[in-house]
């Protein structure tokens, strides 16, 4: 089978899409013949697409010649851009012998067919627009039930046409074979003092802020921060001055594996108040956490829950600092039990390859595609 993978997104990037669309690909041109599409624009990374996330070429990439209207503000900019992209995207491909399209753009069936496209957020209002470009896709990867039952209730979507499938991760990833000690000294950091660790965006949804707070209360825990622009790295920094909270802003994504090493607890403390962090995600994060087979903290979410249990993860309260100084606190006090939930989620993450996400797109590719 040879596919044809078309995004306007410009990679590489430090953001989460960037990885996932890395790993699916890695992933995808191992099972098909793959080519990628994405936008020729500027990049402050110049480092090498394959170097930058560390993965194998098992598929190529083409660069296509677009227009750069994202300078522009507002809806308008993002439009031309896309439209221009997309436009360049399809005349290109008329030399490309392909049998199905993968996309995780909702305007990819404007320009192409037999499109399956992978959904992680919904607008916000359902239009005759949006209903008749969903009609003309192949079907839909939706990341949570959540989305699946919008695409239906709101979108007139056929349930037939949509896969439930989360996120993945490829455990040997994150299979680190130094030392918490060795680690630690690489980092710089203390040997001998407790550490809980959160790796992501500086996002409001992302619910750092609660993070942080709570190091200003469990000041004998040392916080770790990885991720975040320069700008954002130096507001949290003014905003939350204290000695046992550490910035080391963004990090190759092939250093994470280090990071979750020297940590004793991972944390994601995604807010709660908006869709994307309640009911849309299927955070990279989590299954990462799951992983590198140390204790989680995580907020009691519906996306959240959709992966893991109690059995696996501690839970807290979003938004409350109380809550997780609480679970902080329980899992450095119950290391038994710390220890059976980071074997359960450990063990959790074996089902949830890359190889096995990819092999479900793939059979889904292989359906007949139906009448629109």
């Amino acid at each position: 089978m040879k596919i044809l993978y078309v995004t306007d997104a410009g990679l590489p990037t430090p953001r989460a899409h960037g990885i996932q669309i890395a790993k699916v690909c890695e992933s995808l041109g191992r099972t098909a013949e793959l080519e990628l599409f994405v936008p020729d624009r500027k990049n402050s990374i110049t480092e090498d697409f394959f170097s930058y996330y560390d993965i194998d070429r098992t598929f190529k990439i083409k660069l296509v010649p677009c227009a750069d209207f994202l300078s522009w503000t507002g809806v308008l900019g993002f439009f031309f851009h896309i439209f221009s992209f997309y436009w360049e995207a399809r005349k290109i491909s008329k030399f490309t012998d392909f049998d199905c399209v993968y996309s995780r753009d909702l305007v990819a069936p404007i320009f192409f067919t037999d499109v399956v496209i992978e959904v992680h957020n919904l607008p916000r209002i359902s239009t005759w627009f949006h209903r008749r470009v969903f009609a003309r896709a192949k079907s839909f990867v939706a990341k949570t039930t959540f989305v699946k039952e919008e695409l239906v209730k709101r979108f007139g979507v056929d349930e037939s046409k949509i896969t439930v499938i989360p996120n993945g991760i490829d455990i040997d990833d994150f299979n680190c074979r130094e030392s918490m000690e060795e680690v630690r000294n690489k980092l710089r950091l203390p040997i001998d003092k407790k550490t809980a660790l959160y790796t992501g965006s500086l996002q409001s949804w992302k619910g750092v802020d609660v993070f942080l707070y709570a190091a200003e209360k469990i000041i004998n825990v040392l916080f770790v921060i990885v991720g975040g622009d320069d700008k954002s790295v130096e507001e949290k920094k003014r905003k939350f001055p204290s000695r046992n909270i550490i910035f080391f802003g963004q990090r190759p994504h092939r250093d994470m594996p280090l990071f979750m090493r020297a940590a004793d607890v991972l944390v994601l403390p995604n807010a709660a108040g908006t869709d994307v962090s309640e009911k849309y995600t299927s955070p990279l994060k989590l299954f990462e956490y799951m992983a590198a087979g140390k204790p989680i903290i995580a907020s009691d979410l519906p996306s959240i829950r959709e992966i893991v249990s109690d059995t696996d993860v501690f839970f807290f309260k979003p938004n409350d600092v109380s809550s997780l100084e609480m679970a902080i606190k329980q899992v450095f006090s119950d290391p038994q039990g710390s220890s059976r939930r980071a074997h359960n989620s450990y063990e959790l993450a074996a089902s949830f390859s890359w190889s096995r996400y990819v092999r479900k797109i793939v059979d889904i590719m292989s359906k007949p595609c139906v009448e629109y």
